[in-house]
């Protein structure tokens, strides 16, 4: 099984994107998401999209980087190995 999950493979109704390092968070309805992006969009690239607009991603240094995330991915990259 590929490591590139999509869009596609997202279970939950909604996404929930948060930083760690900053109050910035967001929640995305998946159905939306697909319509707007495409299925094969991969989870990965549609997070990077989002931190483009964040200068700690755009910009990152050593010590202030952008913590964007999504907190669901932890458990679906744990399906992988099950």
């Amino acid at each position: 099984m590929s490591t590139h999950r999509t869009l596609r493979e997202f279970k939950e109704p909604f996404m929930e994107i948060e930083c760690a390092n900053c109050d910035r968070k967001g929640r995305y309805k998946v159905s939306r998401l697909i319509e707007k992006w495409g299925s094969d969009m991969p989870i990965a690239t549609f997070i990077a999209s989002l931190g483009m607009t964040c200068p700690r991603y755009v910009r990152a240094s050593k010590f202030d980087r952008c913590g964007i995330n999504s907190p669901q991915l932890s458990s679906m990259f744990l399906e992988i190995y099950r």
